[in-house]
């Protein structure tokens, strides 16, 4: 398996990640944040992009995230969010992610209730408005791969929901 990935100079961002196994098309996952994956590891959340890629029919997989700032967790993420919000975001990220977007012949949301820290959500739905969805959680956001069903197949994901909701948490 090929496989690459683009950081900052300083590691704490990965705009782009992919993974090729066959020819044919790419399918790209928009998460929430990166966690360990690199240009030669993979972590839980890309190997289940994986699955669902090759169950689908696709030859690649490339992965760009809501927020570039590498993270183990979630939590971990929106506790930066207080602390340096423009930092969570990276440079360069919508840059790669438009670029993804137009390499891919299908795009995944999966980036969970915490897309909406920041309006990253809103924005991203903008920037990439064909997206598809492996299910929503009730806040109408795009639900994360490691929970669903690894036999999911995906649906085209709707406007985003104005909520009264702010709890980022709830599923």
């Amino acid at each position: 398996m090929d496989a690459d990935a683009r950081f900052s100079h300083c590691r704490r961002y990965r705009y782009a990640l992919w993974r090729r196994w066959a020819p044919g098309p790419q399918v790209l996952f928009i998460l929430l944040n990166p966690a360990s994956a690199d240009e030669v590891r993979d972590d839980p959340t890309v190997r289940r992009c994986l699955g669902f890629a090759r169950a689908w029919g696709y030859g690649g997989l490339a992965v760009a995230n809501v927020f570039a700032r590498r993270c183990a967790s979630g939590a971990e993420l929106a506790r930066l969010a207080a602390s340096l919000p423009e930092g969570l975001i990276g440079a360069g990220n919508d840059r790669w992610l438009l670029r993804l977007y137009a390499e891919s012949q299908l795009a995944v949301a999966a980036w969970g209730n915490r897309g909406r820290l920041l309006g990253r959500s809103r924005a991203v739905r903008t920037l990439a408005p064909e997206l598809q969805c492996l299910g929503v959680t009730r806040l109408g956001e795009p639900r994360h791969p490691l929970y669903v069903p690894a036999t999911s197949g995906y649906r085209r994901l709707g406007p985003a929901q104005r909520s009264r909701r702010l709890d980022p948490d709830a599923r």
